[in-house]
């Protein structure tokens, strides 16, 4: 619990305000997995603070919904291509989702990038490079070649 709570205040993505006059505060909760690798050996042990954001009224408690999904045709079509081009690295709200993906999409911007429709290569140097200005910015994992998908 105590990583995940550096991880959210390294990554500033939760911020401690007052609550609004005439507002109560949302609960929060703890949620625990345990990650597992490949073979089903336990890798490590997660916690994860979560908002009960369904306590929350439209309009009154949030004026908008932000939540960034991957279709799960997108992500077997980037595991095929993966496998296809045999690409050895792949790169591994206020609402949470919408104060990550600021964070995110401004460290991205900052850094260079510029968003497009579709991958236009696999230059296995610049994957590397991605990774490591990931990491070296976000608290975030090298899970290493992809070898099973998540919730196997």
């Amino acid at each position: 619990m105590n990583e995940e709570l550096m991880v959210i205040e390294k990554n500033n993505t939760w911020q401690l305000t007052d609550l609004p006059k005439g507002h109560k505060e949302i609960d929060v909760k703890w949620v625990y997995k345990i990650k597992v690798k490949a073979n089903g050996e336990i890798d490590k042990y997660k916690a994860r603070l979560v908002a009960k954001g369904f306590e929350q009224r439209e309009g009154y408690d949030y004026e908008e919904i932000f939540s960034p999904v991957a279709r799960m045709e997108t992500i077997r079509l980037i595991i095929a291509l993966t496998a296809q081009r045999q690409w050895k690295n792949s790169p591994n709200g206020r609402q949470a989702p919408t104060a990550w993906n600021k964070r995110i999409d401004s460290f991205l911007h900052a850094t260079g990038f510029k968003k497009c429709a579709s991958d236009h290569g696999s230059n296995l140097k610049m994957i590397s490079d991605f990774k490591h200005i990931m990491m070296k910015e976000f608290e975030m994992t090298d899970l290493g070649l992809i070898s099973y998908f998540i919730g196997h």
